[in-house]
């Protein structure tokens, strides 16, 4: 289950995906043109952050659902911080 924190008009959520599938699920999201922004949250906990608009919330989840049919992946729960807190923390 997602768990999505939303703010100003957007929705975000924490996924924990073992390293060898971090990138693959970035360019999956990403291949959907304007679908989802994917930052790396935390390399050494293959910690990502996905980002989308609330309208396209259930389109990213349905994306993310499929992903998980294949690759484990755990979304896990907000800590409190704000989406600039969790972009800005992203390298």
């Amino acid at each position: 289950m997602l768990c999505w924190d939303n703010q100003d008009g957007m929705s975000f959520v924490r996924l924990r995906i073992p390293e060898p599938f971090v990138a693959l699920v970035q360019a999956v999201l990403e291949s959907y043109e304007g679908l989802a922004l994917v930052r790396t949250h935390d390399k050494e906990g293959s910690v990502m952050v996905v980002v989308t608009t609330e309208d396209q919330r259930d389109d990213v989840a349905s994306v993310l659902a499929d992903l998980g049919r294949t690759m484990p992946w755990v979304a896990e729960q907000g800590r409190g911080e704000s989406l600039e807190q969790l972009l800005g923390s992203a390298r």
